[in-house]
């Protein structure tokens, strides 16, 4: 078995310091409709047959810790729709929910660190175990969710990258 990193684009949250909710959505817009899921292309696996989400990276732009917890929504096949944009309550449609297939928790409060006052980092694992996915599921999708009352840092940037087992 062999493990890869899969990385995400990175994005920009909006330039406020409103403070998130638990569940609210961290995302690049306000708006619905300008939300853009995370994108994880798995073509770098090579047309395995299966694969297993083993565990994330996250990384922020700032060091700010408190109640920096957060949770990664992962669906395969389609880029999942929101109701709501950044700061709303994460809802999807109930399309979306059959191409749901689990969680990564990532708790920067208790155990991300800091590079040389630099970027705070953290490494998650799923909430149930190994995800598991196959072949025909070129791409995951991911949404990421406040999981407290997180007060974030203006325009702060997150960058997210699976551990893929295959």
């Amino acid at each position: 078995m062999r493990s890869t990193l899969i990385r995400a684009p990175q994005f920009t949250r909006p330039a406020d310091t409103t403070a998130y909710a638990a569940v609210d959505l961290v995302a690049n817009s306000t708006t619905a409709g300008s939300v853009v899921p995370l994108l994880f292309d798995l073509a770098p696996l090579n047309g395995r047959s299966t694969g297993k989400v083993a565990g994330c990276v996250l990384r922020k732009s700032t060091v700010t810790a408190t109640l920096a917890t957060f949770i990664l929504q992962l669906f395969v096949n389609t880029s999942p729709t929101v109701t709501n944009g950044d700061n709303g309550a994460l809802v999807v449609t109930a399309a979306d929910i059959a191409n749901y297939i689990g969680s990564v928790s990532l708790d920067l409060a208790t155990g991300g660190s800091a590079i040389a006052g630099g970027p705070l980092v953290k490494l998650g694992s799923p909430a149930f175990g190994a995800i598991t996915f196959s072949s025909r599921q070129k791409r995951l999708f991911g949404l990421l969710m406040a999981n407290a009352a997180y007060v974030p840092a203006s325009a702060e940037t997150f960058d997210l990258a699976l551990n893929i087992d295959y």
